[in-house]
């Protein structure tokens, strides 16, 4: 389930708009999952897939989905990096056998949706620790994600980069340490790249 979020189709199965372009939400299927997760859960049983889990749930929404679940979700895909660990969405999963899958690890740098102009890659945490281990940025970052018990999913189109990714190793310690405590340190940098909120027309992730 890509989104917690639902809206309205037309006859044809469009996304039915407002006049200003903005999709109209289904308020009943955005607020009561058990509809769509029932038909997920069928798939499984028809063995038409191995697995299912859900994108962009909070931790309320995930509360209510366990409530009647009979097959648990999976994962929970979700925007992770050092700048916005979600430490508690992710203690959550942990703790309810659900892994998180952590996208935009690297941040991410590109225009619309992706409002922040800052760059992860550029953090001087991040760059010192990627210097002293003799690593690029981005290696720094995945490996942090993998350390903390995520799945990260870094895009890329370059093939360099994409082998690059692959060969990370395990921070030390002290270095995990530093790269985990970033916000703590400096809570301004707290904050997520990919937002819907101006596109969509609705807070879609509640507390932010």
């Amino acid at each position: 389930m890509h989104w917690p979020l639902a809206f309205k189709k037309t006859s044809d199965y469009k996304t039915l708009t407002h006049e200003d372009g903005k999709p109209v939400v289904d308020e009943e299927l955005s607020t009561n999952h058990e509809p769509t997760w029932r038909a997920m859960e069928a798939l499984v049983r028809k063995g038409k897939t191995k697995a299912i889990g859900v994108s962009n749930f909070r931790i309320d929404q995930l509360e209510n989905l366990l409530k009647f679940a009979e097959i648990k979700p999976a994962c929970n895909q979700v925007e992770a990096h050092p700048w916005f660990p979600q430490t508690a969405l992710f203690n959550f999963c942990r703790d309810n056998g659900i892994v998180l899958i952590a996208y935009s690890p690297l941040g991410s740098q590109e225009g619309g949706l992706h409002v922040v102009k800052a760059k992860l890659l550029e953090d001087e945490t991040i760059t010192a620790v990627a210097k002293k281990l003799g690593l690029q940025p981005a290696q720094v970052l995945i490996a942090w994600g993998i350390q903390r018990g995520t799945v990260v999913i870094p895009k890329s189109s370059s093939a360099a980069r994409i082998k690059q990714n692959f060969e990370v190793s395990e921070l030390p310690a002290e270095d995990f340490k530093l790269v985990d405590e970033i916000t703590l340190r400096d809570p301004s940098k707290l904050m997520r790249f990919v937002n819907f909120d101006s596109v969509w027309g609705v807070n879609q992730f509640g507390e932010d």
